[in-house]
């Protein structure tokens, strides 16, 4: 999948972005709520952990449902006070980090990213850490002033990502159309670290 010439932005910059309304709003009016609910009902009955976290919204739909949902953590601090205020009763299980630097759950603990891995230089390094667990994520495949790469195709996914993870599923979201008629894609994807012990799924 290509790099678009953008760099990745600092923290600064989603303090900023992730202000937006619909960033703060319920995860029953953003619109990434169907592919996250697709996602838990194929993962089941699992601890799960997020990278990229942002306000807290997937998590609030986790506590919603009764999902048992670990911790959550983003390298943007007001992300973190935004999930804690969207999240009162549970805002000790947030915390700033590096995804690259953060100490990772155990791997029984499913690992989450929605809409994270497109704004790093270096998303397959960041899966290397993740070999050992199972993880579910999403990527776009269309640009942003924020995207690093955008993902173009299933098959680029799979490329992207071979030999360290073993993709179980990916599905097609539509997002829309661009402002040049392009259409817009969200692909969710279900995955288990090559190093996975899948008896313990």
């Amino acid at each position: 999948m290509p790099l678009t010439g953008i760099k990745e932005q600092g923290p600064e910059y989603y303090a900023e972005a992730m202000s937006a309304r619909m960033y703060t709003k319920s995860w029953r009016k953003t619109s990434y709520h169907i592919l996250w609910e697709w996602a838990v009902d194929i993962l089941g009955d699992v601890k799960i952990y997020e990278l990229g976290c942002g306000t807290g919204q997937f998590a609030e739909m986790c506590f919603e449902k009764g999902i048992d949902y670990i911790g959550g953590s983003d390298f943007c601090e007001s992300n973190i006070i935004n999930a804690k205020l969207i999240n009162e009763d549970h805002k000790e299980v947030f915390e700033v980090a590096d995804a690259y630097k953060v100490k990772l759950p155990p791997s029984d603990v499913v690992v989450v990213m929605f809409e994270m891995l497109e704004h790093l230089r270096d998303d397959a390094a960041l899966m290397k850490r993740l070999m050992r667990h199972r993880v579910a994520f999403s990527v776009p495949s269309y640009g942003d002033i924020s995207h690093v790469r955008v993902y173009l195709s299933e098959e680029e996914i799979r490329q992207r990502f071979r030999g360290i993870l073993e993709i179980e599923e990916i599905k097609v979201f539509q997002q829309g159309d661009g402002i040049f008629g392009d259409k817009r894609w969200l692909y969710g994807v279900i995955a288990n670290g090559i190093r996975k012990d899948n008896s313990s799924k």
